[in-house]
This record gives structure tokens, sequence and C-alpha cells, in this order.
């Protein structure tokens, strides 16, 4: 906002106090060509870990109502509700660069956001990595 406070949280923007300037939040699609750069501290490597978000379907149109009553008795069901379960399945998937020392000491990387509509990750990352995939698309 105009005052320097945040719409979300009301907090002032320029309050800079418990944050860590070496971060930034970035969008990465699914395919994209990353640099390499570490995700997480900005070293130079070619090592990679996957990344892998999915998003499971809550309820399928065969399991409603009276269809998953019948399928907790009738095996067959069971399957088909599976399949359309795993059909119904998206999966957002990369292969983030990421340098041993952070191999070893990252037990799992969090993404801030998954569209998975758009197939894209957003990302809390290093500002090295970020300037790298800035001059890695504009070239």
């Amino acid at each position: 906002m105009a005052d320097g406070t945040c719409p979300s949280c009301g907090k002032s923007a320029n309050d800079r106090k418990d944050t860590d300037l070496t971060k930034v939040l970035v969008g990465i699609r699914s395919g994209q060509r990353l640099p390499g750069v570490c995700h997480s501290c900005g070293a130079p490597t070619t090592n990679t870990r996957r990344l892998t978000a999915a998003s499971e379907p809550q309820g399928t149109t065969f399991t409603s109502g009276l269809g998953g009553f019948i399928a907790r008795f009738i095996k067959p069901l069971g399957l088909i509700d599976r399949m359309e379960r795993y059909n119904k399945t998206v999966e957002v998937s990369l292969m983030l660069p990421t340098c041993d020392q952070c191999a070893r000491t990252l037990r799992y990387i969090t993404p801030h956001y998954v569209d998975f509509d758009a197939h894209r990750v957003d990302l809390v990352v290093h500002v090295a990595f970020k300037k790298a995939m800035d001059e890695n698309a504009s070239t």
C-alpha cells in the first residue's frame, strides 16, 4: 500500500527485522531450464534434487453417495474408484539444482505454493539462483 503496510497482514513492508535478505520468492514451471546454481545457497553446482507435489482428488464420481457404500463390499468397484483417482491425480515435478552441502542439510524442499493447473511451483530461493534464472531467460 502507499503507506508501506502489507494489505494482507497489516505489518510494515519496510520492517526488515527477522528477514533473510538473501532469499526471494520465485515461480518455477515444470520442465523449465534451471541454472547450475544451488537454489538454497547460491553456490555453483551440477547436482540436482527432485521436488514432487501431487494433487489427489478428495472424492470421485463413483464413490459419492451410495456408490461408496457399495464399493466397500464389492472389490471390483473399489478398483474402479482407485483407477478414477489415479487418472485425476495431477503431479508437478522439478529437478532443482542443489549443492552437496545443502543436499546433506536440507531434509525437505518445501514449496511456498503449488499451482497444479499451470504446473508451477512457487519456492523461496537464494537471490543468486533467481539472478541466474533471469539471465537464462534473457538469453
